[in-house]
């Protein structure tokens, strides 16, 4: 009966564990995401002080025109980089996440396997067939969330360049 105490302590100590990873993983993408808003925030404001210093300086209506379709221009690529960047952090978010979800599952899948191993020779009968068919399914699910974890790594983690940023636009 002890070492069943003990292991259900050891299990809520993992649980309790990756709990605190997953605050810390939210807690770290929120500060990503709020210093990303400032900076944005802070490019727009000295951006649209530029643009008004330079219309104010224009000297007629024609160099006007141009000033504001500069600031139009620069701004539009400003919005692309800044979706490009909300994009990457949220991408990178989902890797960490993955990662951590497969961390957590597999060393969770070994831990209920292992108790109801556990448990299947305590009772009566030993129903050996069916704990090798919940090992076999644990493990397949296992490899599952590996293979899902791998491909969600590569398709996120690929960079856009500048080039197919672009290209991607122009296709729109």
């Amino acid at each position: 009966m002890i070492a069943k105490t003990e292991q259900v302590q050891e299990l809520q100590r993992k649980q309790m564990q990756a709990g605190m990873k997953l605050a810390q993983l939210s807690l770290d993408n929120s500060q990503r995401l709020l210093a990303l808003q400032v900076e944005i925030s802070r490019k727009i404001f000295q951006d649209g002080v530029e643009n008004a210093r330079a219309l104010s300086a224009a000297r007629d209506a024609q160099q006007a025109v141009s000033i504001q379709s500069r600031y139009m221009q620069d701004s539009a690529q400003s919005l692309l980089d800044c979706m490009r960047q909300i994009t990457d952090l949220g991408n990178a978010s989902r890797i960490e996440l993955s990662h951590l979800m497969a961390e957590q599952f597999a060393g969770e899948g070994r831990d209920w396997l292992t108790s109801l191993q556990m448990l299947a020779t305590r009772m009566p009968g030993q129903n050996v067939p069916l704990v090798e068919s919940l090992g076999q399914a644990m493990n397949s699910l296992n490899n599952a969330i590996e293979q899902f974890a791998k491909a969600s790594t590569t398709t996120f983690s690929e960079e856009r360049t500048p080039q197919t940023a672009k290209a991607t636009c122009r296709r729109r």
